[in-house]
């Protein structure tokens, strides 16, 4: 297996379009990386870059202690997993699993011996005689997964693997490439715009937007210490709410509310005074309970329920916001309903986006709005 190291790397197309941004990122020997963002960010041409599949306009792509850039993707010891599973449709699971091996001329007995293996690991042995028309979804990727596994590769790419798959069928298929992960201890470079996989996979997650990257971080660490205000609102479901607010010092006061923000909160903002962003999730939004605290009262649009717990829409300062309530919690449909906000666990972000909970740069230093003038 091997580390592998992007420097600087760049996609520019002809007609001046840049696709990645200065793309830098170490990924660590027998790492799994998720690289998600919007459908458009520059994930998956990241990949396809990696794999040769996709010129490089600047920066370097090393695998293991050697530079990739001007080397075939047959001789970068990859092995990739795409979205439509390209499949040999005319031949069976185990020529399509063998055919890789066969170009490199490998032993007919050594090729059976790998084939097998990769098929009892996927439980697919029992299939190797069909044709992929005769396979579920969730088949033929397990195909395309052994197709790639019985090459050795030092490093695996999946592109979307589980995007054609019914909602069961990409659960389950999930727990499989974990169970893959750990067992062959293999580097695995994973593209997708599902955050849900990106947080159940990997071990930490590239976050992208517009062709650059906006954080690297374990699943947890994105989650609770967002950076900016795109993947607080990128991570998450249902997403976090933002409220625009203005800060005065003491007050978040927004379109008919006012919320108080902490001693910590009030040191992280500093001298100053304006325009603000507040970040909170909707399982820090409960049903107020006493008169104090920071809360509002707010409009109830509609419920979802969801067994143990629902889902709660609501309009506040012309925006519908969600609450993450216990199935018990009375409200009702159309009706005016107080609400709570848990301000331990809110975000504060700046007009520039940046998250001032987290150690990014602070506004201590920024000038009061009279000096801005």
């Amino acid at each position: 297996m091997a580390q592998v190291l992007l420097k600087g790397i760049w996609k520019r197309y002809p007609n001046g379009f840049e696709a990645v941004k200065d793309f830098n990122l170490e990924i660590r020997d027998r790492e799994f990386i998720v690289l998600v963002g919007p459908s458009g960010c520059g994930k998956s041409t990241t990949l396809r870059m990696v794999a040769g599949l996709e010129e490089i306009s600047d920066g370097t792509v090393s695998i293991g202690d050697r530079v990739v850039n001007e080397v075939a993707p047959k001789d970068r010891d990859i092995a990739m997993v795409f979205q439509n599973y390209a499949l040999y449709p005319h031949w069976t699971v185990y020529d399509n699993m063998a055919f890789g091996l066969r170009l490199r001329k490998m032993p007919k007995a050594e090729i059976h011996k790998k084939v097998q293996w990769a098929a009892r690991i996927l439980e697919i042995d029992s299939l190797l005689d069909r044709k992929p028309k005769a396979l579920s979804g969730g088949q033929r990727q397990r195909v395309a997964m052994g197709r790639a596994i019985v090459r050795d590769p030092k490093v695996f790419l999946f592109d979307e693997p589980l995007s054609n798959l019914d909602a069961k069928l990409r659960v389950q298929m999930r727990v499989e490439i974990s169970r893959l992960h750990n067992r062959l201890q293999t580097t695995i470079i994973y593209v997708t715009h599902d955050q849900v996989e990106a947080m159940t996979l990997a071990d930490r997650i590239v976050i992208m937007a517009d062709g650059k990257i906006q954080q690297v971080g374990s699943p947890l660490e994105v989650y609770e210490r967002p950076k900016n205000r795109f993947v607080a609102t990128f991570i998450g479901s249902p997403a976090m709410n933002v409220l625009e607010v203005e800060y005065d010092g003491h007050t978040l006061t927004g379109d008919g509310f006012t919320l108080v923000p902490t001693a910590g909160q009030i040191e992280k903002v500093g001298s100053y005074r304006g325009p603000l962003t507040v970040g909170v999730r909707p399982q820090h939004i409960c049903l107020a309970s006493t008169e104090e605290g920071s809360r509002f009262a707010a409009t109830v649009d509609v419920e979802e329920h969801l067994g143990a717990e629902k889902f709660v829409y609501f309009s506040l300062a012309g925006k519908t916001l969600t609450a993450r309530l216990e199935s018990r919690d009375q409200v009702t449909e159309g009706s005016k309903t107080t609400f709570a906000v848990d301000m331990n666990r809110i975000h504060l972000f700046a007009p520039g986006g940046e998250n001032l909970m987290v150690d990014s740069d602070p506004l201590h230093q920024a000038k009061p709005r009279e000096e801005q003038a």
